[in-house]
């Protein structure tokens, strides 16, 4: 935010430490306005008023926050976390901890499509790899295994 003094962020922060939210209330930039909480119904309106989301956390993997943003057809632009989900599917770009690559993708992403980011390709394959139809296949499979392993005797697995 302090590289993009133009830009305007909104930071959602969902539970934690409150002596760090206070931190951060403090130390945060003119231009960032800070969330605690946003309920899951309005996620979407939020993510359709973004023109990127950006995560900046070194680490979690695969974030709900990505399939959210590409389900609602906003790039990701991450400093460390999900090289491979947002490469394949083509949904946003991750700057491998580089700043300053970083602010210049969002400058970028304000006004023109961003280098790589293909959002139509990446919705199509959030929907074959994690939408409804492929997570009910993939419980019906765990389902099917612990139904075998309860016949075959092993409890344990």
């Amino acid at each position: 935010a302090v590289s993009c003094p133009g830009v305007r962020f909104v930071m959602v922060i969902s539970g934690g430490n409150q002596t760090l939210l206070e931190s951060l209330r403090e130390s945060a930039p003119s231009n960032v306005s800070i969330r605690e909480t946003v309920p899951f119904g309005d996620m979407p309106a939020l993510f359709r008023r973004a023109f990127a989301v950006l995560n900046t956390s070194d680490q979690e993997g695969l974030s709900n926050v990505f399939l959210q943003s590409i389900a609602s057809g906003v790039p990701v632009l991450s400093l460390f976390a999900g090289e491979e989900f947002l490469s394949n599917c083509r949904g946003g770009l991750v700057a491998a901890g580089d700043e300053s690559q970083l602010a210049r993708w969002i400058q970028t992403a304000q006004t023109d499509s961003l280098p790589g980011v293909d959002l139509a390709a990446a919705r199509e394959y959030l929907c074959e790899h994690h939408g409804a139809r492929r997570q009910a296949k993939r419980l019906n499979e765990i389902l099917a295994a612990e139904v075998r392993n309860s016949k075959s005797g092993d409890l344990n697995s």
